[in-house]
């Protein structure tokens, strides 16, 4: 079968992927970045100087503000559905996320959909590139993809891996993933051991 060039940039465009982006999603974006600074810097940039002082009080007005929001949003929602999460079609995905206000969702086919899964783990640029080529994607298009989902929040990034934040919407799906993952890694004439619980 032959590989077929997928209009990436034209999905990320197009349809709901597109309508996934939102300007409280930057909002809550910085607040979340508070929440994963360094305390010692965020000390040093409440004060716009070098170093507090023992004498010095630190401004905390921001991650307090973004506590309460946070609290505020989990107080009295449905603890048993993750906040951003996924719903997986087998040739589609769907993400949903509560996190900043509304509900906002965004449907993903094709190579989309297996970068999402697949960066269910921590994933290298490296390996994320070989997935897109696998479906005759380039390098360029990695890119583009992995830029959408990290810049709406779908995915976060350090250095050069990658991890995509929606969990599975039920532990049965989460466990039908992980299998799926498992089988589609393990090299070939290898058999799996059952497990036997006692």
């Amino acid at each position: 079968m032959a590989k077929q060039r997928h209009g990436f940039e034209a999905l990320l465009r197009n349809g709901t992927c597109e309508a996934y982006h939102s300007e409280r999603c930057g909002i809550a974006l910085e607040h979340a970045d508070l929440a994963l600074a360094d305390p010692d810097d965020l000390v040093s940039s409440a004060h716009h100087g070098g170093p507090v002082s023992d004498s010095e009080s630190a401004d905390w007005t921001l991650l307090q503000q973004a506590t309460e929001d946070w609290a505020s949003f989990h107080e009295g929602r449905d603890a048993s559905q993750p906040a951003i999460r996924y719903r997986d079609g087998g040739s589609f995905i769907v993400v949903e996320d509560e996190r900043f206000g509304a509900l906002r969702h965004g449907t993903f086919e094709g190579v989309l959909r297996e970068v999402l899964l697949e960066c269910c783990e921590i994933r290298t640029r490296e390996h994320v590139e070989r997935l897109v080529a696998d479906h005759g994607g380039t390098a360029e298009e990695t890119s583009v993809i992995l830029d959408h989902f990290v810049a709406n929040g779908i995915m976060v990034t350090e250095g050069q891996r990658y991890l995509s934040l929606p969990v599975a919407s039920t532990p049965r799906n989460a466990a039908r993933r992980i299998r799926e993952q498992h089988s589609r890694n393990q090299p070939k004439g290898l058999r799996s051991l059952n497990v036997v619980s006692g």
